[in-house]
């Protein structure tokens, strides 16, 4: 606990605070939602693009539990209650070039984030829907890189009293990055 204590008055005497990209969550013409590492590495952020400016990005930072990120990556919590549900212990806003490698520094901001413009809209979810899969789901949670892909094929199968034919199957294919 002194631990945790002692970075928490290191961050907030300096003011800033250095994040490193892990994974981008959502891209559109460039990473629109990602998740970041603090420096230590147990933290976890999510940064939402709220201004692009054609050179630099400006987003909108939270710190968040593993556990809302797990909801997010699965489906069963948007990213507007993603962000605002990790508001309470404060939020940041950053510009960044979306160079991967170089640790972005994120600025604190003060005042209620309810009271922001730049909010994401309600409803935005990762996936079209939830996954229904425990595989799938899993994945998800993990590191969001399935893709789902509905394949049918031929095969060959008894039947009764004609010897072999062919009857089509349809089987969906789960394939990871």
């Amino acid at each position: 606990m002194r631990y945790a204590y002692s970075l928490v008055n290191c961050f907030m005497e300096n003011q800033m605070l250095n994040i490193r990209y892990k994974s981008t969550l959502f891209e559109y013409d460039g990473p629109q939602v990602f998740e970041a590492r603090d420096r230590i590495g147990g933290g976890r952020y999510i940064a939402v693009a709220v201004e692009d400016n054609g050179t630099d990005c400006q987003y909108l930072v939270v710190g968040t539990e593993v556990e809302k990120l797990r909801k997010f990556r699965t489906g069963e919590m948007d990213l507007r209650s993603l962000i605002v549900d990790s508001s309470q212990h404060g939020w940041y806003l950053t510009l960044s070039d979306a160079n991967k490698d170089e640790p972005v520094t994120i600025q604190p901001q003060y005042g209620s984030l309810h009271e922001q413009d730049n909010l994401p809209e309600p409803d935005f979810f990762l996936h079209d829907s939830p996954a229904t899969n425990t595989l799938i789901a899993e994945t998800r949670s993990r590191d969001n890189s399935v893709v789902q892909v509905a394949s049918s094929v031929m095969i060959s199968s008894p039947k009764r009293d004609r010897g072999f034919g062919f009857e089509w199957l349809q089987m969906p294919v789960i394939a990871g990055q």
